[in-house]
């Protein structure tokens, strides 16, 4: 298995980082490579008074609200 990460300070920001050329490379290549790949989406929260980190499942605006 292999572990891919991207840190984005938001969707938009996400959106835009997966429209460059590398990624699209990275793309061809993982379809070339991998029998089967998933992405999950999840929203990393740190607490600025004490640290503590967590991820919990990323939902968008649209599916919050109905």
């Amino acid at each position: 298995m292999i572990l891919v990460i991207g840190v984005w300070r938001n969707r938009a920001d996400a959106r835009r980082g997966g429209a460059g050329p590398g990624h699209a490379q990275a793309m061809k290549a993982a379809v070339r490579m991998y029998d089967e790949w998933f992405v999950e989406r999840l929203k990393l929260t740190v607490e600025p008074k004490t640290g503590f980190w967590s991820f919990t499942t990323w939902v968008d605006d649209a599916e919050q609200t109905g």
